[in-house]
């Protein structure tokens, strides 16, 4: 059995962001209530001081994003069986190129023409009833038609000023390509136990290219860097099917996580006023793991299925963010108050026990914020919570619509 595939894809992401940030010369006092279903409320206590008119124009931030990405992949693989079918050999071929370019912008857009209020630039109350957080008001933000309607790239409208400090040590570009053989054995050792053993190698090379940032001059200037390493991963899976109702596994296996691309870029960022600097590591090695891994699952007709284990790790080259205080730049020979950049520690180990039972209701005490959709068994009333949902639109819910993630370093 011979199988062979190859893949190309290109991922072009552009971002064209317009903020307009607001602000008030005089805070506005507030009064504060708790109501009975614990939701906190505040209350201006002139009202007149938080209206559209009383918020002043501030600024305009433009922001240009522009990221690329291009995945190349192919594969080869052989599958040649024996011994009346018992058994199987399989080797195989791969190959994983990537190349990733992020170059960003940000400005200042100053109108020729300056604002007034908040009143004055297309604003809108952005408070909605379907708040899952509960009845809160948004409050008075310029409107999107507005923000969009601003020719902030017209000279007689506007003048745009650079801001490298928000964006020029995030920029950079990539290349990383991974090449691997793997050769593997299946074998039906009893007609209860099984295993497989194989092995992989891969060689994983990169090539990036980051940018210096200055905040003292304003300064960009290029940096660069590259490495090269292999890993050889052996693993061995043994399963045994001790009835036609239970099934217990046992594995060792070897595995590896490469460093985050940003990780990666050689970029400098100097911050003069707090004398600090933060830069990436071109020779950080991956992630590599030893587990050791034993499992036991049981069905049950009345209950489903149980099961629990037991796990180790031990883990080398884990990456964290280092930090050395009152120390000497090699590149520069300049002392700062703090060096951070990240690393690769020594070693780590990692023992756990896991148990699982499934197919059995959820039942619920308390206010948890999986409780009162449907999903579960609930002992107390959730006024708030109407709506029926799927487990998917509850994870949705959860982890998509409701949380805002910011990226640190954007």
């Amino acid at each position: 059995d011979i199988d062979l595939e190859a893949s190309a894809c290109t991922n072009t992401l552009p971002i064209h962001r317009l903020t307009l940030p607001v602000g008030k010369a005089v805070d506005a006092p507030a009064a504060y209530v708790r109501a009975l279903d614990k939701t906190p409320t505040f209350t201006p206590v002139t009202a007149s001081q938080v209206l559209p008119t009383a918020f002043t124009f501030r600024r305009i931030e433009v922001l240009d994003g522009y990221t690329s990405e291009e995945d190349r992949n192919g594969r080869f693989d052989v599958t040649l069986p024996f011994r009346g079918g018992n058994s199987t050999v399989k080797l195989g071929l791969r190959y994983r190129g990537k190349e990733k370019d992020r170059n960003n912008s940000f400005d200042r857009a100053v109108p020729v023409t300056p604002f007034t209020n908040l009143a004055a630039i297309g604003a809108a109350d952005f408070t909605f009833s379907r708040n899952y957080a509960g009845p809160y008001d948004y409050g008075t933000f310029s409107t999107p038609d507005f923000l969009s309607s601003l020719d902030v790239y017209n000279p007689a409208l506007f003048t745009l000023q650079d801001q490298p400090s928000e964006y020029a040590a995030g920029n950079y570009d990539a290349t990383e390509n991974i090449t691997g053989s793997y050769a593997q054995l299946t074998q039906q050792i009893t007609p209860a136990i099984s295993a497989i053993v194989g092995v992989r190698l891969e060689t994983t090379d990169v090539d990036y290219n980051g940018f210096q940032y200055d905040i003292a001059t304003n300064a960009v200037t290029p940096t660069a860097g590259s490495s090269s390493y292999s890993d050889v991963l052996p693993s061995i899976n043994l399963r045994w099917d001790v009835d036609a109702r239970t099934v217990v596994r046992a594995a060792w296996t070897n595995t590896l996580a490469r460093p985050n691309y940003f990780d990666l870029v050689p970029y400098r960022e100097v911050n003069v006023a707090d004398n600090e600097l933060s830069t990436g590591n071109a020779n950080l090695k991956a992630t590599t793991a030893m587990n050791i891994d034993l499992m036991a699952e049981r069905y049950f007709e009345n209950v489903g299925l149980v099961s629990v284990g037991v796990f180790y790790k031990d883990i080398s080259n884990f990456i964290f963010n280092f930090t050395e205080f009152a120390a000497v730049d090699p590149v520069s020979g300049n002392t700062f108050a703090e060096i951070t950049r990240p690393e690769n520690g020594a070693a780590a180990s990692l023992t756990g026990f896991e148990a699982l039972l499934r197919g059995k209701a959820v039942f619920c005490h308390g206010h948890p914020f999986y409780a009162g959709w449907g999903l579960t068994q609930d002992s107390q009333p959730h006024p708030r919570r109407t709506r029926r949902l799927s487990l998917d639109e509850l994870v949705a819910g959860a982890l998509l619509q409701y949380p805002f993630y910011v990226d640190v370093r954007s």
